[in-house]
């Protein structure tokens, strides 16, 4: 291989010339075939209903009458039209309790729905991890 023009010299050659190398490019597709893609989604399906049943049957008899769906799309959207198909008296929604930069960048579901909604809505803070949950009651607020 001659030596080119633009060629340098580099200290890893002996002060020789280094050969100029040209990298392969290798394409990557970014398509999915429809049947792996609905795949894809009815997978996810089965994981988030056997995890909601799962929470479900640990409430056992004492907890709410339940029912769950599964819905696709933004969580704030499908949240504020299944209440308004269902004509729902209240929403409950859990919210991580961000704050400042945070809220900013990952925005917040929560907020979304109680400033959308048409009926109440009540948000939990969820539990830090490894935190205990502490004994409560509700009270009327007058």
């Amino acid at each position: 291989m001659g030596a080119r023009e633009d060629a340098r010299p580099s200290p890893r050659c002996g002060g020789r010339a280094a050969p100029r190398r040209r990298a392969r490019r290798h394409p990557v597709e970014g398509y999915f075939p429809p049947e792996v893609y609905q795949e894809l989604l009815e997978s996810g399906d089965r994981q988030a209903r056997g995890g909601l049943e799962g929470l479900v049957a640990g409430l056992g008899q004492a907890g709410p009458k339940t029912e769950i769906e599964v819905e696709h799309g933004g969580a704030a959207d499908r949240i504020l039209a299944v209440a308004e198909a269902r004509g729902a008296d209240l929403i409950v929604v859990g919210t991580h309790g961000r704050t400042g930069l945070n809220r900013v960048l990952l925005g917040s579901v929560a907020d979304r729905v109680i400033r959308s909604a048409a009926c109440p809505v009540v948000t939990a803070r969820t539990l830090a991890p490894g935190a205990a949950a502490r004994p409560g009651r509700l009270a009327r607020i007058r």
